[in-house]
Parts: structure tokens; C-alpha cells; sequence
């Protein structure tokens, strides 16, 4: 989670052409993604990942949220009618002070953790089950690190996606990202 005060810097923007199955609420043709000079390309991953795994109106990626009460930029946010977050996504670095933080600054959200392998999910996982944070709260996905090593290799400026729904039981996602399809499992866990 990053602080609202922090200096701006550098962006390069990246966009990506969406394509889906899903019957629900449909993706966007078009989203950008901006990425600092600070951040790792595989947030840029993560957070296309989850946008695209729980996409719904109103969903946001990496904005301010201008409620002097938040004092966090999410990666990913869905606010509800009332303009209050019901989901944030955490994709880069977190830990369970943090987490239980953000827990209370936004207590109607569901809160997820995405990582870059199923370790690094375990890891928070751990952390939180040991900080003995509020129960029901909490949700922890780790990919396949050689799954998001791939995607990282495939990112261009430009993109084209063909998104499959995900699935949670058992956790599945599928995809066409620029001419390669990718069919990966995904760690699930729950606090």
C-alpha cells in the first residue's frame, strides 16, 4: 500500500484490448495501465490479473480516492453506489500492519492480496493468521511464478487479451495474451 503523499513520478502507460466470455458485466474494450518508475512490471501483471478476475462496475485501478479517511492508493478498487469500496486488491507490497489498517479504513471491502507465487501467498497468509486479524476478512492468491514470468515477457505498450472467466473451485484462469494462451492454476486462500 502506498501513502497519498508520496512524490510523483515517471508514468509509462500501457494499454490492453480486451476481449471476453463472461456473461455477466462485460470487460471494457480498452483499459490503460500506468506504471512508475518505482514499480516492478509484475504489479502491472497482478493488477491486470485482478482486474480482469473480479472486474464489475465501478471498478478502479491504481487511484486516489480523495477520502482524507483512506490514506492508501489501492491497485485495484470497486466502489459501491454510496462511492464506498466493497473490494480492494493489494499487489504489491503489504503486510498484516498494513492489512489490518486498511481493514478498518475500509470495513464494508472485501480484501484481496494477490502474489506472484503460491510462497508468497503462504507467507502473508501466515502473517495474518499470526497478527490474529479479523477473521472473514481477508483472501490470498498465489499464481504460478512461471506463469506471471511469461506474461511479463509478453507485455508490450500494446496488448491484446482474450479473458476466460476465472474459476475458484478449482482455482483456474484462462487467457490469450498477445497470440499465447495461458491455462494456470492459482493457490486460494482464505482468513
Amino acid at each position: 500500500m502506498r501513502r497519498t503523499t508520496e512524490v510523483s513520478r515517471k508514468i509509462v502507460k500501457i494499454s490492453f484490448q480486451l476481449e471476453s466470455q463472461t456473461t455477466r458485466v462485460p470487460l471494457p474494450h480498452k483499459i490503460l495501465m500506468g506504471k512508475s518508475d518505482n514499480e516492478g512490471i509484475n504489479v502491472i501483471v497482478l493488477r491486470l490479473l485482478g482486474y480482469l478476475m473480479f472486474f464489475g462496475e465501478h471498478m478502479l485501478i491504481d487511484t486516489h480516492l480523495h477520502d482524507h479517511n483512506i490514506p492508501f492508493v489501492p491497485d485495484l478498487v470497486r466502489m459501491n453506489y454510496e462511492g464506498h469500496p466493497e473490494f480492494w486488491a493489494e499487489c504489491g507490497d503489504c503486510n498484516a500492519k498494513k492489512l489490518n489498517r486498511l481493514a478498518v479504513k475500509v470495513p464494508e471491502a472485501e480484501i484481496w492480496v494477490l502474489r506472484r507465487s503460491p510462497e508468497e501467498a503462504e507467507k502473508i497468509h501466515r502473517s495474518i493468521t499470526k497478527a490474529k486479524l479479523r477473521k472473514g476478512r481477508y483472501h490470498v492468491i498465489g499464481f504460478q511464478p512461471a506463469m506471471i514470468d511469461h506474461l511479463e515477457e509478453l507485455l508490450t505498450s500494446r496488448n491484446e487479451i482474450f479473458w476466460m472467466p476465472a474459476e475458484f473451485e478449482p482455482p483456474q484462469i484462462q487467457l490469450d495474451f498477445n497470440g499465447h494462451w495461458i491455462d494456470e492454476t492459482f493457490t486460494l486462500l482464505h482468513y
